[in-house]
């Protein structure tokens, strides 16, 4: 995990400091006005990132609702046979 964050930081540093890209828009930006530029903006990514983890969850609900079934029916199993293994 921690190396998306750094892998988020070092991509965006490298678009910034090897393109134009501000400086064609804004070309009175000073290196001091960039760097916290780049700061803002890789908190927002961070935050984005964030947010879509928090919002799509790692598993499906029609996987979790599977799970959750064969582990009923294994358990009925159990109960019906009188042994339990494992």
């Amino acid at each position: 995990m921690g190396l998306t964050y750094l892998g988020l930081a070092t991509n965006l540093l490298i678009i910034v400091y090897t393109s134009d890209m501000f400086g064609r828009y804004y070309p009175d930006l000073s290196s001091l006005e960039v760097f916290v530029l780049v700061v803002v903006l890789e908190h927002v990514l961070i935050g984005s990132k964030l947010l879509i983890d928090y919002l799509v969850p790692d598993v499906p609900s029609s996987v979790r609702i599977s799970l959750a079934r064969e582990a009923w029916l294994a358990d009925r199993r159990v109960h019906i046979n009188g042994t339990a293994t494992g």
